[in-house]
């Protein structure tokens, strides 16, 4: 304590509500960081299935969408 005026010291709640949030915001990432994954191993089975298929065959297509919105795209040749 520096001796500050309207210093308080707390009843110990505040400590255990940042606690508690901290550990929610951890789990968030962690979540947030398995879906990533499992979104660049599914784009990248899209791009190696889009390559090997023949062109001439190409009349439908999945790939991978990030702008303007993240996604899978479907696009039909006529």
């Amino acid at each position: 304590m520096n001796g500050d005026t309207g210093q308080t010291i707390g009843d110990g709640n505040d400590f255990a509500s940042i606690h508690a949030r901290g550990e929610r915001v951890d789990r968030m990432a962690i979540g947030f960081g398995v879906a990533a994954g499992a979104l660049t191993v599914a784009g990248a089975a899209l791009l190696v299935v889009d390559i090997r298929r023949k062109r001439a065959d190409g009349r439908l297509s999945l790939q991978p969408s990030i702008l303007p919105t993240a996604g899978i795209r479907l696009r039909l040749e006529f």
